[in-house]
């Protein structure tokens, strides 16, 4: 957990909590999210919300409380989070068993070998334990981490810099490695001049699958909320039911199709998979230390680098460097190639043959 970041919170609502303080632990898991989008996000605690139906997405019909459990429960819908505890929790004295008490995380995988004790002397409530799976990645960015836009790049300007340099002359007399650090100082200088830069906040999370219609629909629903607790009348009630189905019903529908998209495409556009699966695990494996041939330990990432480099290096047959001797008679000596055709119906062949998962950006 060295340098990670992890939000924890721990929440107690009374069973008779009034309207205000409900609320407020509403906002309170909003902005939770909103704060937290580049971080891990473990929230659990006693919520006295047992007439939330969790396997089903709705509460109890006509129960005790409905509006404000309803409000909590999109609250959690709203910021894509995930209940955990599937059992109960609470046993009454009436043997009535409920489930009050919640865990909530991004993921399903992040909380797992959930177990249920005796509650703790005369407590009620069960003791609950289980695993969390920490992200341990190291911080690749920050949520205002600085991009370049290529798509609004001056590429004539640049064409212009690349041709006022002498290439034969800056390469004369150079190593490969010589003349690649030569080529990356002018492109980069380049780059600076012609590509403009942008901060790349990270925002409100969203999904991949959501979409425009989507989008409507949602704000239908909140509209439909916010009318309904309001005036709490049993038509506005109905017409909140309404739009809260059809987007729960639009929400799976859209997060399947994107599934199955994926699903059909895996055989030819492999990285789109694996990086979708790569997207629901939470904690990456990464290299974080590594023993060196000397036998010392290092965390440094170039050294790192350094050392998974010689060792792969090492795995390859090292060909005879050697000039061979040419034979004289071998060599051609009929007339030269003087020009190049291609025609705009054999490129667009070519093109068209392309693995378009092979290739980088934004169109590929």
């Amino acid at each position: 957990m060295e340098g990670k970041d992890l939000l924890l919170g721990a929440i107690y609502r009374p069973p008779s909590s009034p309207v205000e303080n409900n609320d407020g632990i509403c906002d309170l898991l909003k902005m939770s999210e909103e704060v937290t989008r580049n971080k891990q996000l473990l929230v659990c605690g006693d919520f006295n919300y047992g007439n939330i139906m969790w396997e089903e997405n709705r509460v109890e019909n006509g129960s005790q409380g409905y509006g404000q459990a309803m409000h909590f429960l999109e609250t959690i819908n709203d910021n894509y989070w995930t209940q955990n505890i599937t059992d109960w929790t609470h046993l009454r004295d009436d043997d009535n068993p409920s489930r009050l008490d919640l865990v909530f995380t991004r993921t399903n995988s992040e909380v797992d070998n959930i177990r249920y004790l005796a509650p703790l002397g005369r407590s009620k409530h069960a003791v609950i334990c289980f695993t969390l799976t920490v992200d341990s990645r190291p911080k690749e960015y920050t949520s205002t981490s600085s991009k370049l836009n290529y798509h609004k790049a001056d590429f004539d300007k640049m064409r212009d810099l690349f041709c006022q340099v002498h290439w034969e002359e800056t390469f004369s007399n150079k190593s490969v490695n010589e003349k690649w650090s030569v080529f990356t100082e002018h492109y980069n200088r380049a780059v600076k001049v012609c590509v403009p830069s942008y901060k790349k906040n990270a925002g409100r999370f969203r999904p991949k699958w959501m979409n425009g219609r989507l989008e409507m629909l949602i704000r239908r629903k909140q509209e439909a909320w916010v009318r309904y607790r309001g005036r709490k009348t049993e038509n506005h009630r109905n017409r909140y039911n309404n739009a809260r189905n059809t987007v729960t019903r639009e929400v799976r529908a859209a997060k399947f199709a994107y599934e199955r998209k994926i699903a059909q495409d895996a055989t030819s556009n492999t990285k789109h998979f694996w990086a979708y699966v790569r997207s629901k695990t939470t904690a990456k494996e990464t290299i974080t230390r590594m023993r060196t041939s000397t036998g010392e330990v290092t965390e440094d990432d170039g050294s790192i680098a350094q050392e998974m480099n010689t060792a792969f290096n090492g795995v390859y047959v090292r060909e005879d460097s050697t000039q061979p001797t040419i034979n004289p008679d071998a060599i051609y000596h009929g007339p030269k190639l003087q020009e190049i055709v291609t025609t705009g119906e054999g490129v667009k062949k070519k093109l068209k043959k392309l693995d378009g998962s092979k290739a980088a950006g934004k169109h590929s």
